[in-house]
């Protein structure tokens, strides 16, 4: 299911000006978030989200060497979550990126943080811009898992800086500022449905497979009900978690 357009940002308003008018063109930080709760009454979910961006390189790829992503259901206190490797579209050259999924119990709340990093290098050269639109998906099983409702509630949350931070001058006042909005979901509604998945035959080393042509010709053989459309998906999706220990524990337990 499409869950909204994101916009995570390490900023500044614009151009620098000489002072005191350049002090108004302070930084933003922002950072995406993602309340999502489990409405389902005896179903544990397994779930992943997929970032698609218009742009592949540079300070607009989505990488865990730029994003950190962070889980919490309240009794797990922010758990790092990792970032996949990307995907090219060929045809479009948008680039995918898969974060590392998530187990929701029945009737259980958990926050998604996408927040940028901020390291001294980040601030000072202040043009970090991610945009582009998240996706929720159940992940992928031997088995058939029916569709799911879920309670999403997406916000962007970040900090203003003032242009003087960071400064060693505990004198010098610095002005810093908050902001949290609510951004619009795609259905229009926070009570939304994740889609069905289809139960996928992986009785092939699917370790050693590359790219996804690979994959999907693979699939194909011993999933011929599956369409062309839905192969790719779980090709990408494969070819993306391959390092994802839950998603390589839960094919192996099925």
């Amino acid at each position: 299911m499409i869950v909204s357009n994101f916009e995570i940002l390490v900023n500044r308003f614009g151009p620098a000006l000489p002072p005191p008018a350049g002090n108004v063109f302070r930084r933003i930080v922002q950072g995406y978030f993602l309340t999502v709760t489990n409405l389902e009454p005896k179903r544990t979910l397994s779930l992943y989200t997929k970032f698609t961006t218009t742009d592949a390189t540079g300070n607009r790829a989505l990488s865990s060497s730029n994003l950190t992503c962070l889980f919490d259901n309240g009794m797990i206190n922010n758990n790092l979550r990792t970032i996949n490797p990307s995907v090219v579209y060929a045809l479009s050259g948008a680039l995918m990126t898969t974060v590392q999924s998530f187990k929701l119990k029945p009737k259980e709340t958990c926050l998604l943080a996408f927040l940028p990093k901020t390291d001294p290098l980040t601030l000072q050269n202040a043009d970090v811009e991610y945009r582009g639109y998240v996706e929720l998906f159940q992940t992928f099983s031997v088995k058939n898992k029916p569709s799911a409702k879920l309670l999403i509630t997406p916000e962007y949350r970040g900090t203003y800086l003032d242009n003087a931070f960071p400064n060693p001058d505990l004198a010098d006042e610095l002005d810093f500022d908050q902001l949290s909005y609510s951004v619009p979901l795609a259905s229009g509604q926070a009570l939304n449905t994740v889609e069905a998945v289809k139960g996928i035959i992986l009785d092939f080393d699917f370790a050693v497979l590359k790219d996804i042509p690979a994959l999907s010709r693979a699939l194909k053989v011993k999933n011929p009900d599956l369409n062309n459309l839905e192969i790719n998906d779980v090709a990408e999706f494969i070819l993306n978690m391959k390092s994802d220990p839950d998603f390589l524990n839960q094919i192996k337990s099925n």
